[in-house]
């Protein structure tokens, strides 16, 4: 038995609707969602007003610049740098504040005056591994 091949091409599903739509053979039971649609109304641009410029804190304290292999147990672990690509992180390295991870004045820093207080810091164990 040979099977014969069709001379008609090959149409797809989504260009046969698209036919029957434009020649008006759309199904009564959908109405069309051109004539429902409402027309869109110009929505006015806000006007935004200055926002104040943010005022950051600090402290007065200069930093260490202590790197992380370099950090001891009883020092501050506050984060400096990292903002730009391939820019150190470095740490302050001041005496820690008891209970915490960080001196005093970087405690009161990263604390509203309304917060509970910060958990104890617990041992951290580090492990330095060969790269391969």
């Amino acid at each position: 038995m040979r099977l014969m091949r069709s001379s008609a091409p090959a149409i797809s599903r989504n260009a046969t609707i698209g036919r029957g739509k434009r020649m008006g053979l759309g199904t009564p039971d959908r109405p069309d969602h051109r004539a429902v649609a409402q027309p869109r109304r110009q929505q006015p641009t806000p006007v935004r007003e200055r926002a104040e410029p943010v005022k950051l804190r600090c402290v007065g304290l200069s930093p260490r610049m202590v790197s992380l292999v370099d950090l001891e147990n009883g020092e501050c672990r506050y984060p400096y740098g990292g903002d730009k690509e391939g820019e150190a992180i470095l740490f302050c390295g001041h005496p820690r504040l008891a209970g915490s991870s960080y001196c005093k004045p970087h405690f009161h820093l990263t604390r509203d005056s309304g917060c509970y207080p910060e958990r104890a810091a617990g041992p951290v164990a580090l492990r330095l591994v060969d790269a391969a």
